[in-house]
């Protein structure tokens, strides 16, 4: 995205976490509309406040897309309705969980 011009518009799937925020920060004069998607995830709740209040101070227009795996049959330890996340290294058995 080296060559963007000021006047490209972006749309930008925006999670609220820490990388998505760098790069609504980055790319804030050329984003026309920030999506997020409210999953079910067990941290939705708090990356959906970052991404409003971050969207609002910088004057994006947001919209939150209501996708509940949890309803759709889906199962990861992930979601609200799966067990607790476990910890450990990424190639642990646990950690496939």
């Amino acid at each position: 995205m080296s060559s963007l011009r000021k006047s490209d518009k972006l749309i930008i799937l925006y999670s609220g976490g820490l990388d998505s925020t760098t790069a609504l920060y980055k790319y804030a004069e050329n984003i026309e509309l920030a999506l997020t998607f409210n999953y079910g995830s067990k941290h939705n709740a708090q990356e959906i406040k970052f991404a409003k209040k971050n969207c609002k101070k910088l004057n994006i227009k947001h919209k939150i897309i209501n996708l509940d795996f949890n309803k759709l049959g889906f199962t990861s330890n992930l979601l609200k309705k799966g067990d607790l996340i476990p910890d450990g290294h990424y190639e642990d058995i646990s950690i496939k969980q």
